[in-house]
């Protein structure tokens, strides 16, 4: 015979994978794509669940009835729990909060299931009735899935839990009402059925109405996110109260077959939990649209369909000549009451929300009337709901009356069409709007700039008022445009030549800089595609400079930036201008590349000329160097080429260095990226852009290639699965050997291909060869892995799945934000995750700098990140130690 308990908590299984995925347990499945390991869990819950069902129906007619002897059906099933806890425990470690609760709740009765099949096997105990051991680990088993029911739903926000409790309470009751008249009553009643028997079906028949009922009344509202979850507790519950009926069948007609069913039906409960458990979510509910309350329509019809299955029974016994029990009677009192008190209450509750959104609006108004500023607040209408004094003022209206007034009566005839054009018609994004007042002797001011706010779906607007007309912002207009340049709104040469006269505190330097194919666009796009890139660079200056430094254009592609700080903090700040300028630009329906060349200079008091000729001397060493990097001047002139690389290999000044990858979640390490870099003993620390332009002048870019893919290989062999992400540049060189590269690196180092990713951006599917597609297409049918790096900037994800089989894409978001700032940055992302998750890409994040920006990305369905809270530069031997010290997370 059976025994019931509730299912493991659902928990979606985490997506534990090395750049594109890697396990956690070894009984997850060890690919690459973290979608599989559910996969592997359901193949193994369907072999146990295979395997059950042959011994139940070997075992059941072996078993004894009515619970004595020994019950080989019973250990059947605890076998089969067991093994089905074992397969969900990777998911359940993964969980933390609620999610964590949930599970060990859920497997606390687990583990009592189990117990009690075991000792039920075992014949511990005198069979049905006698309160033994096993009788107790049930009953407090049966409790069980109402608590996990009512964990999930507890998570749903702006929900009454106590009402949720009250509708489980009327629904259980109501259920019970047909359990007593249908079920239990015959049972005692009848004459075939002796000793404990009617009250043990009685108690089947009793907990399958408290079981479907409560959990139905728990669960007729859940969280958007737990929906699924949800679902499948229900059904689990179900499938507990389907076994019970199932044995309280048995006993009545005494044949093997409902013993059959419910032992079918206990099995089929374990393994829709575990499964379920493998599948939810692993944390708790950041986001609140996770949280959103929505109508579970099957808890909602289970519980209609309970609420009726009371009167129903009552009529059906008044028709059979049969009065009701007195168990009948009290609980349909009990149901009246309840559903009495919840009407009662409902009712309150709107009341409350009334009189609550009155004193709301009450305090606005009040808060607006009292404050400084110029704040006025528009109706549907156009009509001011309420204003500050000083708007009132600034509009000319009795300071003291309360009268709705139209806007547009106050404004010039002549601005009022643009006016509520521009009201009526425009999106929710903030604007700006000038217009003129209508003139009346009262009102003096005639000009009136408006920043009006609008919340996405609101009929409201709300205004900041400005006095457009002051003296002084006349003034400080002025001296801004004889200062700043017309495009960019950048500084321009004068106020840059006063920031070179003016002395300073410590040291300063001078860049200049230089696009580097911006002739060709302005030749190919046209100018009016220039200027659009001449805007878009000044805003990313502006993103990367510090406050108290200066970034001024001088004119064409020419700009230059005055930073605090030496030579050092100088070529750190170059090697940023060239990456984050390198990044594509979007002009109109155009992908438009472009990069540049930095050159650096000291700049001391009264030095400026001298450092402008400096920093233009070193801006020629860098173009003459292949462009795309930069030099400083010293004081024996401008930095001069970098040398042989191959020689620099040789000699161990060319290193690869790696990045830490880790889960975004969990924050364990995923796996590594590797970097080139080369310690120039005359130049210093050069970045990869340098020594891959510098292989690429001497035709070394298949050797260099090569070696990179034997180190990044040799390292990632060093862990049980770890990952390594090999990046490939525009200038490849000969794609049609690169298959040929990676099978001996990945052969070398005994690494399987499916642990090997190749990185690129955007910009070598542009100006590659026209082998580059093929080379790229064969070697991710080997399994080799392949991701698109600084993704977001360029064109759109189907565009680019057309052509190139990726993985996963890589988001800077350190360049989202130098563009757009981080708030849009993030929300950029978050749409970029979206739609990644739809066509099973994952998203890796990078530049992630704090932890608050970690917690924000971890809401929005990211797969790994990377940045400076994870450790970078690592060499081969400290990627080793890494790996080697597992059990600790990458990320505190």
């Amino acid at each position: 015979m059976s025994s019931h308990v509730p299912d493991l908590a659902p928990h979606r299984t985490r997506a534990d994978v090395l750049l594109v995925g890697s396990p956690l347990h070894d009984s997850v499945d060890r690919s690459l794509d973290g979608r599989r390991a559910p996969t592997a869990v359901r193949r193994q819950l369907v072999a146990i669940g295979a395997v059950g069902l042959v011994g139940l129906a070997v075992t059941v007619p072996l078993s004894g009835m009515e619970g004595t002897g020994r019950q080989w059906d019973n250990l059947v099933l605890a076998l089969v729990t067991g093994l089905a806890l074992w397969c969900g425990t990777p998911a359940a470690h993964a969980k933390s909060g609620r999610a964590l609760l949930t599970a060990r709740i859920a497997g606390l009765g687990g583990l009592l299931l189990l117990v009690a099949n075991l000792l039920t096997g075992l014949s511990v105990g005198e069979g049905y009735g006698r309160r033994g051991a096993a009788d107790l680990l049930v009953a407090l088993a049966a409790g069980v899935p109402l608590v996990v029911c009512a964990l999930l739903a507890s998570q749903a926000s702006r929900t009454r839990w106590s009402m949720s409790l009250v509708t489980a309470a009327a629904a259980a009751l109501s259920l019970s009402v047909p359990a007593a008249e249908f079920v239990s009553r015959p049972a005692q009643e009848s004459t075939s059925l002796t000793g404990v028997v009617p009250d043990v079906i009685a108690g089947f028949a009793f907990y399958a109405a408290l079981a479907v009922g409560g959990a139905a009344g728990l669960c007729t509202v859940a969280a958007t996110a737990l929906r699924r979850a949800v679902a499948a507790q229900l059904l689990t519950t179900s499938l507990f109260a389907l076994s019970a009926s199932s044995l309280a069948l048995a006993l009545v007609s005494r044949t093997r077959w409902w013993e059959l069913v419910a032992d079918a039906a206990t099995l089929a409960a374990v393994l829709v939990a575990v499964l379920t458990t493998t599948r939810s979510p692993d944390g708790p509910l950041v986001h609140p649209r996770d949280r959103t309350p929505q109508v579970f329509l099957p808890g909602a019809v289970l519980t209609v369909a309970a609420l009726t299955a009371l009167p129903v029974s009552l009529l059906v016994g008044l028709l059979l000549g049969r009065a009701p029990t007195t168990w009948s009677i009290g609980a349909t009192a009990v149901v009246v009451l309840l559903m009495l008190a919840r009407t009662i209450w409902r009712y309150q509750e709107r009341e409350n929300l009334d009189a609550d959104l009155i004193r709301r609006d009450a305090d606005v108004r009040e808060l607006v009337s009292v404050v400084s500023d110029e704040v006025a607040i528009l109706d549907a209408d156009l009509r001011l709901v309420v204003a500050s004094r000083a708007a009132r003022a600034l509009l000319g209206l009795p300071t003291g009356s309360d009268d709705d007034v139209d806007l547009l009566e106050l404004v010039d005839p002549a601005d009022r069409p643009r006016v509520e054009t521009l009201l009526r018609d425009g999106d929710d994004a903030p604007r700006v709007i000038r217009f003129a007042l209508r003139p009346v002797p009262e009102r003096p001011t005639a000009q009136v700039e408006a920043t009006v706010l609008r919340r996405p779906q609101a009929d409201r607007q709300v205004l900041h008022l400005r006095d457009a007309t002051d003296h002084h912002v006349r003034e400080r207009e002025l001296e801004r445009l004889a200062f700043t340049d017309h495009l960019t709104g950048l500084p321009n040469r004068a106020q840059l030549a006063s920031a070179l006269d003016a002395g300073a505190d410590g040291a300063r330097c001078l860049l200049l800089l230089d696009l580097d194919g911006f002739k060709a666009v302005n030749d190919g796009s046209g100018h009016e595609a220039g200027d659009l890139v001449l805007v878009e660079v000044a805003r990313r200056l502006q993103r990367l400079v510090r406050a108290g430094d200066l970034a001024a254009r001088l004119g064409g592609d020419e700009f230059a930036l005055v930073l605090t700080g030496d030579l050092h903090a100088g070529a750190e700040t170059a090697q940023r201008l060239v990456t984050a300028l390198s990044q594509p630009y979007r002009v109109g329906q155009q992908t438009l590349l472009l990069g540049t060349s930095v050159g650096i200079a000291r700049l001391t008091p009264g030095s400026g000329p001298i450092a402008l000729r400096e920093a233009d001397d070193a801006l020629r060493a860098a173009k003459a160097a292949g462009k795309g990097c930069w030099r400083s001047a010293s004081a024996d002139g401008p930095a001069t080429g970098p040398g042989d690389v191959l020689q620099g290999v040789a000699e161990g000044q060319v290193q690869v260095r790696f990045d830490a990858l880790s889960h975004v979640v969990s924050g364990r390490p995923l796996g590594v990226q590797a970097q080139l870099r080369w310690e120039h003993p005359a130049l210093g620390t050069l970045a990869a852009a340098e020594v891959l332009a510098a292989a690429g002048r001497q035709g070394a870019q298949r050797p260099l290639r090569r070696w990179v893919l034997e180190q990044g290989c040799r390292v990632a062999a060093t862990g049980v699965d770890l990952n390594v992400g090999i990046p490939l540049t525009a200038d490849i060189g000969d794609a049609s050997t690169l298959g040929e590269d990676v099978a001996d690196a990945l052969t070398a180092a005994g690494l399987p291909a499916h642990r090997l990713t190749l990185t690129f951006t955007e910009e070598l599917l542009q100006s590659a060869s026209a082998d580059v597609l093929p080379a790229l297409r064969a070697v991710h049918d080997t399994g080799v892995r392949l991701a698109l790096t600084d993704y977001g900037m360029g064109s759109s994800l189907w565009g680019l799945l057309a052509r190139v089989p990726l993985d996963a894409v890589v988001v800077s978001l350190g360049s989202l934000a130098a563009t757009t700032g981080l708030d849009r940055a993030l929300q950029v992302l978050a749409g970029i995750a979206r739609a990644t998750q739809e066509v099973r890409v994952h998203t890796i994040v990078a530049d992630v700098t704090s932890l608050d920006v970690l917690a924000r990305v971890s809401a929005m369905g990211a797969h790994a990140m990377t940045g400076s809270l994870l450790p970078s530069g690592m060499t081969a031997a400290e990627v080793v130690a890494l790996v080697q010290s597992r059990d600790g997370a990458a990320l505190s």
